[in-house]
């Protein structure tokens, strides 16, 4: 399936370079097809693209993204770093502790001592964490 979706994805990025929801596509895609690298940079770029400093609503979703490829891709360490950022400041919906407790996308990290630590600490908001 990640065969047939990639052409279609990848024409839909070359039209558009700065449609972020067809570089999130894509990044799973690549993911799928084993190119951790490129998934990495696509999410890492839409993330670029709609920071939480350009967009409070957007940009955590876009955070969470990358760090679930980053989970995914040989790099745990950023995604713990970047989830315990995100339980930091108000991230509405996209990540909450009994959210990563359940979620199965986490599942590749679910046993790092870190991410254990994640899940046992309480969700901290604002500068007095």
């Amino acid at each position: 399936m990640a065969e047939e979706a990639l052409p279609l994805l990848e024409a839909r990025f070359k039209e558009r370079p700065d449609d972020t929801f067809a570089m999130t596509e894509l990044s799973w895609v690549y993911l799928a097809l084993g190119r951790d690298a490129d998934a990495l940079r696509l999410a890492r770029q839409a993330a670029d693209t709609i920071s939480i400093e350009k967009d409070a609503l957007s940009g955590p979703n876009f955070q969470t993204g990358l760090a679930q490829i980053e989970a995914r891709a040989g790099e745990p360490e950023e995604a713990v770093k970047r989830l315990r950022h995100l339980l930091a400041i108000p991230a509405g919906g996209e990540v909450s502790i009994a959210r990563l407790k359940i979620d199965p996308v986490w599942d590749p990290i679910r046993n790092r001592p870190d991410f254990q630590q994640l899940l046992s600490g309480p969700e901290q908001i604002g500068a007095n964490k």
